[in-house]
């Protein structure tokens, strides 16, 4: 077994499991973080909900709060300021000189707040904060609405509430009212009492627990966490838990049995392989034994012909006979030429010496001179090289493939150009027709091995597929270029040597 072939087994069998080895664990970790994603949404589900019982008790305080007169109530409030139109205290719960200073100050700046958005009927959809001086507050579009100083050490709650005789009555919240109820709340059902549910302060610290204490102590990070809603929203609620969902074996059974499936079919390709390749060789091995061994009685033929032309030189219906059976055997030849070309092309190289082009391309239009007049072709040349130092065998395989293309393809053309000169110090080989020429999207593929041209190009034409290749092919191996040009009025091929 050859020593690359050998490498293709390495790289198809044990390469794909030795990577699978390492991607293994990637891959789990990948697979384990999209389950902690999916599983952490359904926890900030659960937090949601204790989010929403909040926003319920906000609720439910905001309509106590409108009710709250000068007497204002321990336990739900602070200070109750009113002010009037105008701006000045009206009436306070508790006496002018008793008022925090920063209680007024925050107060006066919320009553102009709340009256230039009263004045401007602003259409600002309900919830959305607004800054004042630094502090942030709740637009909408009723008569009343929570606000909340921030830069506090503290939860700082306020509430605003219009009256009727253009009095705007502003309350100093008691938090502790509102944190007390919520921590009343009973967990949502689908919460485990195993789990820990921590509602946490702006600065970290624990205000509530629900649920158990171990969870909170094992998990330095919580799994989900969620903002409480406004004008809260400065305090988080955390989930902890211990139960976190991981793969689980069967995953990693899969994935092994992916590997181990994946080894067996790549010892099975290979074996296919293998066996399509030692027939595809022996194919090509006999079409070269062939061909090397019709090499010789076409050699014969093609000379008895030449002595059968001395000998019948007077009669001309048997030397057109005669001219037939050798154009036949130098076609044939040509084609057997390919073949050994293509089938030896691993082992070609180039072995350039100095070389008449121009008598080199001109012999070989010759032996295609019967034909293309027999076609009624129009053949025009044009050699300006001389001597060039080139693979001769190699130059006149190229010349015989792209006349024979011309003579095969465009024969509806009935033309031939063949130039040759030196531009840049390099050889340049065009062979032009005036054919039907080659679509454009064809023109990349007519270079590889076994393709011909479309249907009605080539419909009733015989031929391998192999010209074109090999020029291309050989003109690369002598580190050349070649340009095709093609449109409907013809087709130029331009060797450059």
């Amino acid at each position: 077994m050859k020593y690359h072939l050998i490498f293709i087994l390495l790289f198809i069998v044990v390469v794909p499991v030795w990577t699978i080895s390492l991607i293994w664990n990637t891959m789990v970790e990948n697979e384990n973080d999209a389950v902690r994603y999916r599983f952490g949404l359904v926890l900030e589900e659960r937090l949601e909900k204790i989010s929403e019982q909040s926003l319920g008790i906000l609720n439910e305080t905001a309509e106590e709060l409108k009710k709250i007169d000068k007497q204002g109530r321990d336990d739900l409030v602070n200070d109750v300021l009113f002010f009037d139109s105008s701006g000045q205290f009206s009436q306070t719960r508790a006496a002018p000189n008793n008022i925090r200073p920063e209680s007024a100050l925050f107060a006066q700046q919320l009553f102009k707040d709340r009256l230039q958005k009263r004045d401007a009927k602003t259409d600002e959809a309900p919830r959305m904060g607004s800054i004042i001086n630094g502090n942030v507050s709740l637009i909408t579009e009723s008569d009343y609405g929570w606000a909340q100083k921030m830069g506090s050490p503290d939860l700082d709650l306020w509430f605003w509430h219009f009256l009727d005789d253009d009095e705007i009555k502003i309350i100093d919240v008691k938090t502790e009212y509102l944190i007390e109820k919520i921590s009343a709340l009973p967990l949502p059902v689908d919460i485990n009492p195993y789990d820990g549910v921590v509602l946490a302060d702006g600065k970290e610290r624990l205000v509530h627990l629900w649920g158990a204490q171990k969870p909170v102590e094992n998990n330095a990070t919580p799994r989900a966490s969620v903002s409480m809603p406004f004008p809260m929203n400065t305090m988080q609620l955390y989930y902890f838990t211990d139960n976190f969902p991981t793969i689980n074996l069967k995953f990693r059974i899969l994935i092994l049995s992916v590997a181990c499936s994946l080894c067996i079919m790549g010892g099975y390709f290979f074996w296919e392989h293998m066996r399509s390749l030692d027939a595809t060789m022996q194919k090509v091995s006999f079409v070269n034994q062939v061909s090397h061994e019709l090499k010789t009685p076409l050699t014969n033929i093609r000379m008895y012909v030449d002595l059968l032309k001395s000998s019948l030189s007077d009669d001309v219906a048997s030397t057109k006979k005669l001219e037939i059976i050798d154009h036949e055997a130098i076609r044939l030849s040509r084609l057997i030429n390919n073949v050994l070309t293509f089938s030896n092309q691993k082992n070609l190289q180039p072995n350039p010496a100095p070389c008449d082009v121009d008598v080199a391309v001109n012999r070989i239009l010759e032996s295609f001179l019967p034909q293309l007049e027999s076609q009624g072709f129009k053949i025009e040349t044009d050699y300006k090289v001389g001597t060039y130092i080139v693979d001769q065998e190699m130059l006149a395989q190229i010349a015989i493939n792209l006349i024979s293309n011309a003579q095969k393809y465009a024969s509806s053309g009935k033309y031939l150009g063949i130039q040759t000169f030196i531009e840049d110090e390099k050889l340049h080989l065009k062979i032009s027709d005036k054919g039907p020429g080659i679509a454009e999207k064809l023109q990349e593929n007519i270079f590889k091995p076994f393709v011909r041209g479309d249907d009605k190009a080539t419909e009733g034409v015989s031929g391998t597929g192999l010209g074109l290749y090999l020029v291309k092919d050989l003109t690369e191996r002598q580190h050349g270029e070649l340009i095709l040009n093609s449109d409907k009025n013809g087709t130029t091929f331009e060797v450059i040597l």
